[in-house]
């Protein structure tokens, strides 16, 4: 049961269920959130925070931060079963399988060319 807003209603794979099915820690699962919900609740707002939540994996990776997340074929399954459940863009779904491969510079680029997709002059 979501409390306040509607936002989350829409996914058939709720984004917190996928973020525990998979074990992502904290900052992954920000920037799956953010990456899903943004049409729903804050548009640009949630995509700035996604980019931010992915900035810092980066900075925590480059520090020597260990990385708990192994992708096995058990969660490539979720990960596709969570995108087409959800209907998510090919842009959305390139940004979820960067980000539980711990590729941060490819998360930041694709969360980049997603801001640029949906919001081009603002």
């Amino acid at each position: 049961m979501q409390i306040g807003g509607n936002h989350y209603l829409q996914f058939k794979f709720q984004p917190t269920d996928f973020i525990h099915k998979i074990d992502l820690n904290f900052c992954q699962g920000n920037v799956i959130k953010y990456v899903c919900r943004y049409k729903f609740k804050n548009g640009k707002e949630d995509l700035l925070k996604a980019l931010h939540y992915a900035e810092m994996l980066k900075d925590y990776y480059l520090k020597g931060y260990p990385s708990r997340f192994i992708l096995t074929d058990i969660n490539k399954a979720v990960v596709m079963d969570f995108i087409y459940a959800n209907e998510l863009l090919h842009v959305q779904s390139r940004v979820i399988h960067s980000v539980v491969k711990n590729d941060y510079n490819f998360t930041i680029q694709a969360i980049k060319e997603l801001i640029e997709l949906e919001y081009p002059n603002v």
